[in-house]
């Protein structure tokens, strides 16, 4: 009784002085970049040769176009990039050269790669903080690099650029590099004309007032821009451009390219061709409109090259035949994937939906080489996905919960429907314990429990009926948490699944919705409008918000991985906390992606994420231990009774230790556990744990990692 009244002072003393001392002590935590696949969204490109140099917005992809019937994907690069959405106003930001692709990127610089091999790019160099657009034009690139105004760097060696020259304080616009003089343009700033026949010396020598204009292209004496409509400039006298005509495009122009007297316009309506024999009075002659919203543009012999805006992401790069350029015709199309939202992910495969439109397989056995196996278009509007065995459940929205079989990743085959028979919509599916919980958003709105003791025909065992529309499930235990568009969170209690009982709710903030949702023990996290909150629903019928932390964004999804949760930050990425407290999450990293992220997954520690215009996978894990106390299973600061009580119920099948770290590279595990010195926890530990408290040798620690 006094051994445990003096430790027990003990640790009191200890536990304040550790409480102060852990407040500074945050978790590490490394992320690491694997790999990506489903690229979709080719915002410009460059053709040489038989290769089209596309740029995405995760990086480059090479794809080869010998035959312009069947162009095939042969290489990628990936670039770390935030590029949004809204910033695609700006095109051309790729230009190849001498087999080295120049790629503009806002937050990158210009980077420069090796594409000497097409299907092995290679970093070359990068250079400058920020780069908009880029023109190559002989041993120089021509860069818009923002606030640092135009750079001209030498390029002779591309391992090793130079810059040799510099004009004005902003660029922000299109860049075009021609026979010594350099044609810049945005939509805030006139059209400049700049020698740089001393590129170590650019002089202004002429301006046009264009009052904003992001497109140019230079063929002779004429430049081609966006003012008013289509303009022609004669640019014979560089110090006093004039125009000589205009016309009223139909839609949106995003790129410009002049051919033996025919202009190729990269239109919101597609590729339009005019005829400029007469630059006074150009002349319309076809349109080739089976790729809408075109984006970039390059001509190589008789083929025309485009990609989609970002909105028309389902479609890849198209090939256009113009050896009659008043017939363009699309000869053959690299066929992208389109936008990427939701995902379940086993051991060795990731199940990708494409909202409306179906569902892809992707191996991911080798994480930093993920592969696409197959393609299979749904019945109706795929919403959700979860695996269950040897199949795959899609909530297809009018057409059910569709039931795919994938033994055969290569070749899925829809083998059975849940369709209640009414009018209904299926938005998410959860799978535990061998019952499916499926959300219809049909009223009336519900969440259905269907038994899968036979996989391919479920059974209906029961259903909760609710006031919203039904978003997102996540079960744990005996318990469903069901949120609902505008309505807030619904717990029900599921012990008896043919009759599902309303437990309690949690509505701060309606009607904003909860975009993200896991759960852990007695904490649930969600995401809502701009912020992580974990609720304690240790009581299910009376849930308590316990913290909140603002992520700067609107926050989208929600997983949980060990001491850390990942939360989506739409367009923002993703921001790692540490929630080893759950009444103090902490933000400790932010990871940029290439666009607005819809979900996340967590499976052998990787961290998978839908983000509109692919699947990234990132590897992630703790970093060596920093700081923990021996026996501290339950993370409270201190080693005692406690921490016994937490291990025998964890080897029972209760929660896992709150923490755990990378004792050795790529081991992560519960390593405050060890007290035996065998760098290992079981239960040997709780034996060792329980001699120690009745007298016995004091705690070892790991020694391969012992605290500090």
């Amino acid at each position: 009784m006094r051994r445990w009244f003096r430790f027990s002072i003990k640790m009191a003393i200890i536990i304040a002085f550790l409480a102060a001392f852990m407040s500074q002590n945050i978790l590490a935590l490394e992320i690491n970049y694997e790999g990506s696949a489903l690229w979709n969204n080719i915002y410009d490109l460059d053709v040489e040769e038989q290769y089209a140099y596309c740029l995405f917005l995760n990086g480059l992809g090479i794809i080869d176009v010998s035959d312009p019937t069947s162009p095939v994907w042969i290489g990628q690069y990936y670039i770390s990039n935030d590029y949004y959405y809204w910033r695609q106003k700006v095109t051309g930001r790729i230009s190849v050269s001498g087999g080295y692709a120049f790629i503009a990127s806002d937050t990158v610089g210009l980077v420069i790669l090796n594409v000497q091999d097409p299907h092995n790019p290679t970093l070359a160099s990068t250079i400058l903080d920020q780069a908009w657009h880029v023109h190559v034009d002989g041993n120089y690139a021509y860069v818009a690099a923002g606030s640092f105004g135009l750079k001209i760097i030498n390029i002779t060696d591309p391992s090793s650029p130079a810059i040799v020259g510099s004009y004005g304080s902003t660029a922000y616009g299109y860049i075009f590099a021609d026979s010594n003089y350099v044609y810049f343009s945005s939509e805030s700033q006139d059209l400049q004309i700049i020698d740089v026949s001393d590129p170590t010396s650019p002089v202004l020598v002429g301006l046009f007032d264009t009052e904003g204009s992001s497109v140019v292209f230079v063929a002779g004496n004429r430049l081609y821009t966006i003012y008013n409509g289509i303009s022609i400039l004669d640019i014979t006298d560089r110090s006093n451009p004039t125009l000589l005509s205009t016309y009223a495009q139909a839609g949106t122009v995003t790129d410009l390219y002049e051919k033996d007297n025919y202009l190729y316009a990269a239109d919101t309506y597609g590729l339009m061709v005019f005829d400029v024999s007469n630059p006074s009075n150009p002349v319309y002659c076809g349109l080739e409109n089976a790729i809408l919203h075109c984006n970039g543009l390059d001509i190589e012999g008789e083929l025309a090259f485009t990609g989609p805006q970002w909105y028309n992401a389902s479609h890849g790069l198209a090939v256009i035949d113009i050896s009659n350029p008043l017939e363009p015709t699309k000869t053959g199309e690299y066929e992208s994937y389109p936008e990427v939202e939701f995902l379940y992910v086993s051991d060795t495969h990731a199940y990708v939906v494409h909202r409306d439109i179906g569902l892809s397989i992707v191996d991911i056995t080798d994480p930093s080489s993920p592969i696409v196996e197959s393609f299979l278009a749904m019945n109706g509007e795929a919403q959700g996905v979860y695996g269950y065995g040897d199949y795959v459940y899609v909530a297809d929205g009018y057409a059910g919960l569709e039931i795919v079989d994938v033994q055969e990743p290569e070749n899925p085959i829809i083998v059975g429907n849940y369709h209640p028979g009414t009018r209904s919509y299926f938005s998410e599916v959860f799978i535990a314990d061998s019952l499916a919980y499926v959300a219809n958003t049909i009223s009336p709105r519900r969440m259905t429990i269907l038994d899968l003791s036979d996989p391919i025909n479920p059974a209906v065992l029961g259903e909760y009926y609710v006031p919203g529309r039904p978003f997102l499930i996540c079960v744990e235990g005996n318990y469903a948490y069901l949120s609902m568009e505008s309505v807030g969170l619904h717990i029900i209690d599921v012990t008896d699944p043919t009759t599902p009982v309303f437990a309690g709710e949690f509505n701060e903030n309606a009607p904003s919705s909860i975009w993200g949702m896991d759960v852990r023990g007695d904490y649930l996290y969600i995401a809502q409008m701009y912020s992580l909150k974990i609720i304690d629903v240790s009581d299910p019928t009376n849930p308590i918000k316990v913290a909140s932390s603002h992520a700067g964004n609107s926050v989208n999804g929600v997983v949980l991985s060990g001491n850390y949760a990942f939360v989506g930050k739409g367009h923002w990425g993703i921001r790692a906390y540490d929630v080893s407290d759950p009444l103090n999450p902490i933000g400790i990293l932010d990871i940029i992606t290439p666009g607005r992220v819809e979900e996340l997954f967590i499976n052998d520690g990787n961290l998978f994420a839908c983000n509109i215009y692919s699947l990234q996978i990132y590897s992630f894990g703790a970093t060596p231990c920093s700081f923990y106390v021996t026996g501290d299973v339950n993370n409270s600061g201190a080693y005692d009774g406690l921490d016994i009580i937490y291990g025998v119920n964890y080897f029972k099948g209760g929660p896992p230790p709150p923490y755990e770290c990378e004792c050795t590279p790529g081991n992560i595990w519960h390593v405050a556990g060890d007290v035996n010195g065998s760098c290992n926890y079981n239960g040997l530990d709780i034996t060792y744990g329980v001699a120690y408290f009745k007298g016995g040798p004091d705690p070892i620690p790991c020694p391969d990692c012992p605290p500090n």
